[in-house]
């Protein structure tokens, strides 16, 4: 929101205060793919996704997310700098532009139980953010049993033990007020968390 809102003061700085923007902060214009049916309704101008809002509109996006792909930053630019353009291209022909990628980092799993090898996911009540097919089938190559809630319930439902692990990079973990319900972090990181506004 700090960049976003310094973006909006260079806009009314160079428009002698015409133009700016409005943000609707913390999921108040509801969850992606209900920014996405408002934004194809023209009741958005733009709205800031992850990957699985992203692969709503180019499914293909989601190959930045395959678990254990990447081990790093540096691979991860290497291949999204080359994967631009083509993303960019598909976007667009869906009418889409991007307006920049967001770097939210390499996601882990969080959870109220120690967890050191897979076995241990066994006896976790694992989230799953509902609909996101890429972790879905994850799940069942691990024989994981999710737990599949919106994002938004994620929160009570830890503080309710109805699900006793979740996946997020750190900011996010933390943003979401996540890590005040969980006692672990575990290594390694699963998957790359794409994001971007369009």
């Amino acid at each position: 929101m700090n960049i976003l809102e310094d973006w909006d003061k260079e806009l009314k700085k160079r428009s002698n205060g015409e133009v700016s923007f409005k943000f609707y902060p913390s999921g108040s214009m509801g969850d992606e793919k209900t920014v996405l049916r408002k934004m194809r309704s023209g009741q958005l101008d733009a709205g800031a996704f992850t990957g699985v809002g992203l692969g709503e509109i180019v499914p293909e996006v989601r190959l930045m997310e395959i678990p254990f792909m990447f081990d790093s930053y540096k691979q991860v630019d290497y291949v999204l700098d080359r994967m631009t353009p083509i993303y960019n291209k598909k976007f667009e022909e869906k009418g889409f532009k991007n307006i920049g990628w967001a770097e939210t980092g390499f996601v882990h799993i969080f959870s109220n139980k120690p967890i050191k090898n897979f076995n241990d996911l066994n006896g976790i009540k694992m989230w799953m953010w509902e609909g996101d097919k890429l972790v879905e089938e994850l799940y069942k190559e691990l024989n994981l049993v999710p737990t599949p809630l919106a994002v938004q319930d994620v929160l009570t439902s830890l503080q309710t033990g109805l699900i006793d692990g979740v996946y997020a990079p750190p900011l996010g973990a933390i943003a979401l007020q996540w890590t005040s319900k969980v006692k672990y972090m575990v290594e390694p990181k699963m998957t790359y968390a794409t994001g971007a506004m369009y």
